[in-house]
């Protein structure tokens, strides 16, 4: 009976060393290595996944960033970021020129959000109407980011994705070392009736 409890252990043990390990060198092959190498006289050639992929990669974040940056939702987005940020810095202006003058100050002072608004909406709407529909449509907006990922080095990429996804990478080595703890015992089980 002991000898089962320590095939069982010691399966489950080195299951969940060979899963955890295997998914930490599969989470690394992401990214690594940089640049293709061949395997003599295979003539096999491989490369990091987000190296070798980069540049469809760019293609693809290009292709959605134009899609959404030239729809009439994004330029009302716009406009609006625009106008709440002018809208605070006239009133923080109007305030300052007021501040010298308490007298006038206290008179305007229930007005001058109203007239922050009104002076910000028709800055807004000059600088619109000076963008127009048929320039956005000229911004090759595609192009500008898909080179700006293309002029990416590997390490810039890895420590990108790391950052937004350093839990996630982790969590699949971990998966390894508990599939690989769940699979070690079964395995061990399944060759115990084979023999």
């Amino acid at each position: 009976m002991s000898s089962i409890v320590v095939l069982l252990v010691t399966s489950s043990v080195v299951g969940a060393i060979v899963g955890y390990i295997t998914n930490l060198i599969a989470v690394r092959m992401l990214f690594h290595p940089y640049k293709p190498i061949e395997i003599p006289l295979l003539g096999i050639k491989f490369q990091g996944l987000l190296p070798a992929k980069k540049d469809e990669f760019a293609e693809r974040v290009g292709e959605i960033a134009e899609i959404y940056l030239k729809t009439p939702e994004f330029k009302k987005e716009v406009e609006n970021k625009i106008g709440d940020a002018f809208k605070k810095m006239i009133e923080s202006e109007i305030l300052k020129v007021l501040s010298s003058y308490p007298l006038i100050s206290s008179l305007l002072s229930p007005y001058i959000d109203k007239l922050a608004q009104i002076l910000s909406e028709r800055v807004v709407k000059f600088l619109s109407s000076g963008i127009t529909d048929e320039a956005v449509k000229n911004i090759d907006i595609k192009g500008l980011v898909s080179e700006r990922i293309k002029s990416l080095n590997p390490e810039e990429i890895e420590d990108f994705y790391k950052k937004f996804a350093r839990k996630e990478l982790r969590m699949i080595e971990y998966a390894g070392l508990f599939l690989g703890a769940l699979i070690g015992p079964v395995e061990a089980v399944v060759l115990a009736l084979i023999h």
